[in-house]
């Protein structure tokens, strides 16, 4: 093992210069008050069980509130997956296998069909209104042109509303972004899991009236729609924009419809009408249990305003808020946005936020610039992994009449991203991004009616981090943020014919284009859906799922299905309808939040056991001065820190009810809880220990958990005895490493015989502190690394069966320094071993495993599922540490007599299935 330099200090004066290892002399006071005679009392009896051994040890195991970011505890109404959560099983693909073999694992999310409403199918020509079922079951795939359906229903105009290209006021504008009379939203009418579809349209064709809810139930076979009219304010009447949204305002796992309209203009109108409505299924049907009047104040006057509405968590507390955004139109091609975000009390709406929609972004330059979105859409996701919502928006700095000019300056279309936070932050913007677009076939100089960009949040790729969809980019969230190009995951999506129809100029906004985002492949990855009634071939037209291959990287078409010609090309301009629900039962169960929440503590997990300096008693030695050392890296005038991490991905177990069992690890996890849970398990410290003179050390960690319980309500999935009746979200706490000396540490150890706890025993040291004779030889010391080296490499290949994981640790041996000789005075001789990434040994002993932890309600918390044998708690640290020892100089007196060499070693000790850290010496 090779250091690159070696570290002097005798007195006050510093030396360094180039060698093998890391020495330092040091003058201390002797003072013999620093070695104590008496070891510590230890405790009278062992601990009865988990909790006892716990606190003997010192950690608090008292059960108290969990806190967020800024130390607030969390509302008692909070739960990480809402109040109901849906398992799924998928297939997973065996790394190691030549054959394609797969193995079950199961997936904490949805794998919604696809609801089409206003445009046909080419096999279903007459159906306004289709289900089609996930690629997953059997249909559409690798270019298949016959879906399943699932539900099919042609509404009667004019009931249901024709909207075609000249069928609203302004529409013989090419520059006006047309409004729509009906929308959809799939939401869980009652709790069990599955998602009805709740149609919302006006009454009447092209005519005011007033709005009507139609609710489809295709996962109850024969089931008759619910149809019901309510009655909205006059003076939204004519409804020029209608949006609807599905929101849980009360967290009772039962979800509402809500929708927002906006009035056609009138000249010289300054506030335009918007107003918001929430239904709840009520005895006798559906009524409205919240009605609010938005005062909205117009940026421009007398504009088209057509709405975004969606429905996020912007808090703790469970319940979601609502967030319009307000995009405005004039005739002579001129644009604005604002947005508003509201949180839904007792029987109104508080607005919490909201205003003009800007992005402000750091130029190469380092100067600030700010550039509105005049156009903009919204979605919400949990960006930074606590467990709430941001809000993403997506949309156009300018909007052009013709590309060619741009297309020939390289500047294209300009696009610009915003990211903004939350109630915690007060709405920050948290990241922002510029950027240009050449759409494919922008080649002409007429018009090209460029009005929206759409944008969704989610994991495309399968790496567990959100990423943010807009129109045919993915990009990698706002890694650098306020940058003018985000990282670029993948474009392509869709790409052709984004802007053309045979050559002539069309438009791109939502009259005409949708998109959106779901698993509708079942493998536990998001895939993007999109449809472009303008669209004129095979390649580009109809009902698009693009999905990620990980072999090519890179985003392709893993379905098409084909529309009726006669709602495509111009005369298609229809506002279609294109909504992802989970409206079948193809092997989901259901779990539903019973508020229960508890702390749970791990076992102790070991992270280095330390020998007691090689000194003795009565030879005048300064015994007061012998120390064992673990932790950050102090050496000269540098100093770089030494991190502990426990981290994980573990965040879902399934056991038995009542909190005992084996919890099973769910390794694939919905994007709406990965980042929580991945990013809230990174917990790291840096901390130095040091022994007492004659002291052996345990240094060690507990993993609080807070354990929130979800109760099974529906089995779709057959019970094999997998999946128990309970479902865990285990989220953790912060690390709390302590040091105790290694006879107390054994101690306080449980010992009812059921499990064997895991003592620092004979198997890890043979000395007796204060007997130099029985510590190593250096030729022991040789052994007993050559054979630890062996058990962690064979140990590490067993872990790695399947998983490619396996990587022999780099120091052959350990590491090991000296001998050097006692020295003689008052002071002390130190040895010290230290690696890091700047001295060229990153990973030289780097502490790195993973196994399964005992909880204190009983059980392991975490087990492996599918091929790999993968165990979630991970000990790691690596990056700078330092491992010092110190031996008290001998008196003059006795220096002839009593004189002898020591050396320092550290390897990595498997016991169990844990591993930890050893700080050891040898005699010569």
């Amino acid at each position: 093992m090779v250091f690159n330099c070696r570290f002097f200090l005798v007195g006050v004066i510093f030396f360094t210069g180039c060698n093998d290892d890391v020495t330092r002399v040091t003058q201390v006071i002797h003072d013999d008050s620093a070695n104590p005679q008496t070891d510590p009392p230890l405790p009278a009896e062992p601990p009865p069980d988990l909790e006892g051994s716990l606190k003997s040890l010192g950690v608090d195991t008292s059960d108290t509130a969990r806190l967020d970011d800024q130390g607030v505890p969390y509302p008692v109404s909070y739960s990480p997956l809402g109040p109901v959560a849906v398992v799924r099983e998928i297939d997973v693909p065996v790394e190691s296998s030549d054959t394609g073999e797969t193995v079950k694992d199961y997936v904490v999310g949805r794998a919604p069909e696809l609801f089409l409403g206003g445009v046909r199918t080419e096999n279903n020509t007459g159906a306004y209104l289709t289900w089609i079922d996930d690629i997953a079951e059997g249909n559409v795939i690798a270019g298949a042109t016959v879906p399943i359906f699932l539900y099919e229903e042609v509404l009667p105009e004019p009931q249901w509303p024709a909207e075609d290209y000249n069928d609203q006021a302004g529409a013989v504008d090419d520059f006006i972004v047309r409004g729509t009379r009906r929308d959809a939203t799939a939401f869980d009418s009652n709790g069990n899991g599955f998602q009805e579809m709740a149609i919302v349209y006006v009454e009447g064709n092209n005519a005011p009236g007033n709005v009507r809810l139609r609710v489809l139930d295709a996962t109850t076979p024969g089931a008759s729609p619910v149809d019901v009219s309510i009655p909205v304010d006059p003076r939204y009447l004519p409804v020029y924009d209608l949006r609807a949204a599905s929101i849980d305002f009360d967290n009772d796992g039962v979800e509402e419809v809500a929708f927002a309209i906006s009035r056609q203009p009138l000249p010289g109108d300054v506030a335009t009408p918007v107003g918001i409505y929430i239904l709840e299924d009520q005895t006798g049907g559906y009524a409205i249990t919240h009605e609010h009047h938005l005062p909205f104040t117009n940026a421009l006057t007398g504009p088209f305003v057509t709405l975004v509405f969606k429905s996020v968590k912007l808090d703790h507390d469970g319940i979601a808020e609502l967030v319009l955004v307000a995009n405005e139109n004039l005739a002579s091609n001129t644009f604005a946005s604002q947005y508003f975000a509201f949180e839904v009390i007792s029987t109104s709406l508080s607005q919490i936020a909201g205003g003009p929609i800007v992005a402000r972004i750091i130029n190469d330059d380092g100067s600030v610039t700010t550039h509105p979105l005049v156009v903009a859409d919204v979605t919400g996701g949990d960006l930074d992994g606590d467990g709430v919502d941001e809000l993403v928006f997506a949309g156009l700095e300018e909007v052009i009449q013709n590309c060619s000019s741009e297309q020939t300056n390289g500047a294209g279309l300009k696009h610009l991203l915003v990211g903004l936070g939350n109630r915690f932050n007060d709405f920050e913007q948290i990241g922002a991004s510029r950027y240009f677009s050449v759409p494919d076939g922008c080649d002409f100089a007429q018009g090209i009616n460029y009005r929206f960009v759409h944008t969704n949040l989610l994991d495309f790729d399968g790496d567990g981090d959100t990423d943010i969809h807009a129109n045919q980019y993915v990009f990698e969230s706002f890694e650098q943020p306020n940058a003018n190009q985000l990282p670029l995951l993948v474009t392509g999506v869709a790409d052709r014919n984004f802007m053309t129809v045979d050559g002539q100029a069309t438009r791109f906004d939502r009259s005409n284009t949708v998109m959106t985002v779901s698993d509708q492949t079942g493998d536990g990855i998001d895939d993007i859906i999109h449809m472009n009634l303008l669209a004129d071939n095979d390649v580009s037209s109809g009902l698009q799922v693009y999905g990620w291959n990980p072999d090519l990287m890179r985003a392709e078409r893993v379905s098409r299905v084909p529309l009726f010609d006669g709602d495509t090309l111009v005369s298609g301009l229809k506002n279609p309808i294109l909504v992802a629900g989970d409206v079948d039962n193809d092997n989901v169960a259901v779990y539903q939040f019973t508020g229960e929440h508890f702390l749970d503590f791990t076992e102790p997990v070991i992270l280095a056991a330390l020998a007691a300096a090689p000194c003795k008693r009565d030879i005048g030695q300064n015994t007061g001065a012998c120390s064992t050392s673990w932790g950050s890296a102090q050496t000269g005038a540098a100093g770089r820190n030494f991190a502990v991490s426990v981290s994980g991905s573990i965040g879902y177990g399934v056991g038995a009810a009542g909190g005992g069992g084996s919890f099973k690890f769910l390794a694939k996890l919905n994007v709406e809880a990965t980042r929580q849970i991945s990013e809230s398990y990174e917990l790291t410290k840096s901390r130095t220990f040091s022994t007492g003179p004659f002291e052996d050390g345990v240094i060690f960690t507990s993993v609080p958990l807070d354990r929130y319980v979800y109760q099974k309500t529906v089995a779709k999935i057959p019970d094999d005895g997998f999946l128990g009746e309970t479902l865990y979200v285990n989220l953790p706490r912060d690390i709390d490493m302590r040091m105790v000396t290694r006879r107390f540490y054994n101690a306080s150890l449980t010992d009812n015989g059921e499990n064997e706890p895991l003592r620092i025993d004979e198997e890890v040291f043979q000395h007796v502190a204060g007997d130099l004779s029985t510590y190593p030889t250096e030729q022991e010391k040789d052994e007993i690394l050559a054979r630890e080296q062996s058990i962690i490499n064979d140990a590490r290949r067993i872990d790695a069966v399947g998983d490619d994981r396996f990587d022999p640790v780099v120091a052959l041996g350990g590491l090991s320094i000296g001998p050097v000789s006692v020295g003689e005075g008052n002071g002390a001789t130190e040895l010290g071993l230290e690696y890091s990434e700047t001295l060229g040994e990153a990973n030289a002993l780097e502490l790195g495993f993973e196994f399964e932890a005992e909880s204190l309600f009983g059980g392991a918390w975490s087990m492996s599922v599918g091929a790999s044998a993968r165990r979630e708690l991970t000990v790691s640290h690596g990056d700078a540490s330092l491992f010092s020892g110190t031996v008290g100089s001998l008196s003059s007196s006795n220096y002839a007599d009593e004189g002898y060499q020591f050396g320092l070693f550290s390897y990595l000790k498997r016991l169990g299935d844990q591993e930890f850290e050893v700080i050891n010496y040898w005699i010569d």
